[in-house]
């Protein structure tokens, strides 16, 4: 799937997990531009299921298979964090495992921390991230994390798109603003004074 969208976008398919002098082989060292990205991939089983059936059930289940996912691949790049690289983990899913990431409102908060409300001084409701965050409290290297989406009717000829998330952790390498850009890609920055993501780079309709 990955492979598929670096084939629609027009940039080359790299070598699958090259030596790259380290003890582990990340997946793919992806170039745009004369710029480099290094990319682990991870796709869902078909059994993975962010929707336990019925009855209560709090955000650390519903995020655990992104988090989790967001972790084993961040754990594989930190062997990488002196190659110099941007560092991305690229979530794919497609077996259809019903996990939620369509959604911002499911992404952000697994890779931030639970949603809480707060009051503040003056008493207005805040809308903020709390624990169990994967990028917040482990994993400050990592460049950031992108999600695919498969669509069964392409635009453009295009029929994998992505939405990027990127903390701008001051510990990361920054993304350049080639990757993951394509006219339907959606691109998401935090931003510390206003704690939260915003788009900077929106889908074309």
């Amino acid at each position: 799937m990955f492979e598929r969208y670096l084939a629609e976008h027009g940039i080359a398919v790299p070598e699958h997990e090259p030596d790259l002098g380290i003890r582990v082989r990340p997946e793919y060292v992806v170039e745009v531009q004369g710029k480099c990205c290094l990319c682990e991939v991870k796709e869902f089983a078909e059994s993975t299921n962010s929707l336990p059936g019925t009855g209560p059930w709090g955000g650390k289940i519903r995020h655990k298979p992104i988090r989790t996912q967001v972790h084993h691949g961040a754990r594989k790049l930190r062997e990488a964090r002196d190659l110099g690289m941007p560092l991305v983990v690229v979530l794919t899913n497609p077996r259809g495992a019903p996990v939620l990431l369509d959604d911002v409102d499911d992404v952000i908060p697994a890779l931030h921390g639970d949603l809480v409300l707060t009051l503040d001084p003056y008493q207005e409701a805040i809308l903020d991230t709390g624990l169990n965050g994967e990028l917040t409290e482990h994993h400050a290297y990592l460049t950031g994390v992108v999600v695919l989406h498969e669509h069964l009717l392409p635009r453009d000829g295009k029929s994998v798109h992505a939405s990027a998330f990127l903390p701008r952790s001051p510990s990361a390498i920054a993304l350049p603003a080639c990757f993951f850009r394509g006219p339907h890609d959606r691109v998401y920055e935090f931003f510390e004074d206003r704690r939260s993501y915003m788009c900077v780079h929106p889908a074309s309709a």
